[in-house]
Formats: structure tokens, C-alpha cells, sequence
């Protein structure tokens, strides 16, 4: 069968494939996490209102839509797990991994890719680029970059005594160069001052 003789099916894929392209876009991430920015968007388009699941009551008012999760299920979906994708969280570290000693990092920073009803958990990735599924303790929904931590140089100069000669006089500098061209200065005057003054 072509794709023209699959036109709802088509129809289902091409909404999904917008929705999907439009999380990388806005979170700025690489193409190579299409997979998880699928499955987010799946998740999100089951619990919207579909017109195909529409109620419309016998009086010919109109009638309320539910989503593909309530008609499957038979339960209003729970929205409190629906998060920005590819937004900024902080995970949580298992001891296992930690470095040695009490002040270790409990959390780290990663990106959030997507959720796990079943088990509670958040699948995320990490700064090294590591997918990991692991619980999940605050989300940024408004930062999709991993935050630079930058200390601040201190610059150390060298602060050295006031050298108490190189306020004297010129004519007291130690500097050779600097003394013969006061020399010669000096005997130019000289030989001005003893030529005979012109009337």
C-alpha cells in the first residue's frame, strides 16, 4: 500500500513530526535526540482534546471533546508531569557514583528528554552526553542551556617600595646616558656664556 491509501495514519505521523520538530527547535538540542522529542510529543498530543472523541448529546448542542488517554482509559490524564522539553533540571546523584567525602554533589545539572509514568522517574541527559533515567528534583523551564560556571581571576601585582631617587632631581639620576646628556648640555652653555657678546 502507498501513502495516499494511509492518509489518516499519515495524517497522525505528520502531526507528531511537527510537534517533535518544533521541541528541538525551541530547546535549541541536536537532531540526534529526535527519538526522545517524539515520545515526548506523542505523550503530549494523547492527553489533547481530539475532535474524533467528541460527545455530541442528543439535543444537538455541542458537545465536549476528550483526549485519546481519557477515551483508552477512562481516566482524565494527570498534567503535572508535563514538563518544558529539553528544559534544565537538576537530577539526582546516586552514592554510588559520588566522589569520595561528605561534601560531594548530590545533584547535577542535565536536560530533561522525557517522563516515565509508570515508574516516576524522568529521563534526562547528562553534560557528558550520558541518557539516564533517574529522579528529578527541580526543573528550569525557562533555561536550555547547561549554566557555565566561571570563577573570578584574581590578579596578583607585584607591589614594590617607592623608589625614593626617581623623585629626585635629573641632575641626581644614577643613569649614565642621562648624565652625559646633561654633560653635554652643560658644556654647550659654557661655550655660549664665553663668546663675546654682538652690539
Amino acid at each position: 500500500r502507498t501513502p495516499e491509501h494511509d492518509g489518516i495514519a499519515e495524517r497522525h505521523i505528520r502531526s507528531i513530526v511537527d510537534v517533535a520538530r518544533c521541541f528541538v527547535k525551541h530547546a535549541d538540542a541536536s537532531d540526534a535526540q529526535w527519538c526522545y522529542a517524539v515520545e515526548s510529543a506523542v505523550c503530549a498530543l494523547n492527553r489533547l482534546p481530539h475532535s474524533a472523541h467528541a460527545e455530541m448529546p442528543s439535543d444537538g448542542s455541542l458537545g465536549t471533546c476528550t483526549s485519546p488517554h481519557q477515551a483508552f482509559t477512562g481516566e482524565k490524564p494527570d498534567m503535572n508531569n508535563l514538563r518544558v522539553w529539553g528544559c534544565m533540571c537538576v537530577c539526582h546523584v546516586d552514592k554510588s557514583v559520588r566522589a569520595p567525602g561528605g561534601l560531594a554533589a548530590r545533584g547535577e545539572h542535565a536536560r530533561f528528554m522525557a517522563c516515565d509514568e509508570r515508574c516516576g522517574t524522568h529521563t534526562v541527559r547528562t553534560r557528558e552526553g550520558k541518557i539516564k533515567r533517574t529522579r528529578t528534583s527541580k526543573f528550569y523551564e525557562d533555561l536550555f542551556n547547561f549554566p557555565m560556571v566561571k570563577r573570578k581571576e584574581r590578579k596578583h601585582t607585584l607591589t614594590s617600595p617607592v623608589n625614593v631617587d626617581s623623585k629626585a632631581h635629573p641632575h641626581d639620576a644614577p643613569d649614565g646616558n642621562d648624565m652625559s646628556v646633561e654633560s653635554e648640555d652643560s658644556s654647550e652653555t659654557k661655550n655660549h656664556s664665553d663668546e663675546p657678546k654682538r652690539r
